[in-house]
């Protein structure tokens, strides 16, 4: 039984320890409270001068990544609008061809070449300088960073409509009376800058340029199940004329490049000059 009492004595006494200790805590507290209030202490020097050091540090102005739209206008605000010459359509038509048709597809050498091949005899036909002065007149915009990279191009020209049928080559046999009306077509953006307002700013450079023309409208035609570019022109004021279910397209696959049937929304625009009755031009 010794050293059963034993081991109880001790276990009595270190409880003994804990509840003396606790209670000492607790009256230490109390008259450290008690002089503070009474002014003979400082309230919890500890905890505001702890309170002070963080409100100093999280009042100070961080560092935050720019806003999306931020870096958007800023990019935008970086870009100039040029107007191709006649030896830059090569470049162009590289361009055209990796943003528009390599962007999403893996094309294959050939592919890219018989591309660039097409590109390339197209945006000479329609904007390239020739012996003579062109009849009609046309020009191809390129859109450069501050770098001096190449980040988007268009095309407008004025070309000849007979109702519905845009860009024709009037023979005098149709059966309407053949109007000139300034068409926008060959709108890319490289993929890492869009969303930036490149687009937009590229729109608007063509209405300036059509407007010193002496026009005051704008023509375009969009294939009808691209959404992303019809909520951009939309956007931009641009509104469906007609629809053409006869279109055609460029369409890339894996094994071949062939053209598509399609159907194309032609979207029009005013270009009023801006001001009190511009909301009723439109």
């Amino acid at each position: 039984m010794a050293p059963l009492r034993s081991a109880a004595a001790s276990w009595h006494s270190r409880w003994c320890q804990v509840l003396l200790f606790g209670v000492l805590a607790l009256l230490q507290g109390q008259v450290l409270a008690f002089a503070g209030r009474s002014g003979v202490l400082p309230q919890a020097p500890l905890a505001a001068s702890r309170s002070a050091f963080l409100g100093r540090f999280t009042h100070q102005q961080k560092w935050r990544p720019p806003s999306s739209s931020a870096a958007a206008a800023t990019t935008c605000r970086m870009i100039t609008i040029e107007q191709a010459s006649n030896d830059q359509i090569e470049e162009v038509a590289s361009f055209f061809v990796d943003s528009f048709w390599g962007a999403g597809t893996l094309l294959k050498e050939g592919q890219r070449r018989q591309l660039l091949t097409e590109q390339r005899r197209d945006l000479r036909e329609r904007y390239g300088e020739l012996i003579v002065p062109r009849k009609l007149p046309s020009a191809l915009l390129v859109a450069r960073s501050a770098g001096g990279d190449m980040v988007g191009c268009v095309g407008v020209e004025v070309v000849v409509c007979e109702g519905e049928r845009v860009g024709v080559k009037y023979k005098g046999q149709g059966a309407n009376d053949p109007e000139l009306r300034p068409l926008l077509s060959n709108l890319a953006v490289s993929p890492t800058v869009r969303r930036k307002g490149i687009g937009q700013k590229l729109v608007r450079a063509c209405e300036a340029k059509v407007k010193s023309w002496g026009y005051a409208e704008l023509l375009l035609l969009v294939n009808e199940t691209n959404s992303p570019a019809r909520r951009l022109y939309s956007k931009l004021g641009y509104k469906d004329l007609f629809t053409n279910t006869s279109g055609t397209t460029v369409e890339v696959t894996s094994f071949q490049i062939r053209n598509s049937p399609c159907t194309t929304v032609c979207m029009r625009a005013g270009l009023a000059p801006r001001g009190l009755f511009s909301f009723f031009a439109r």
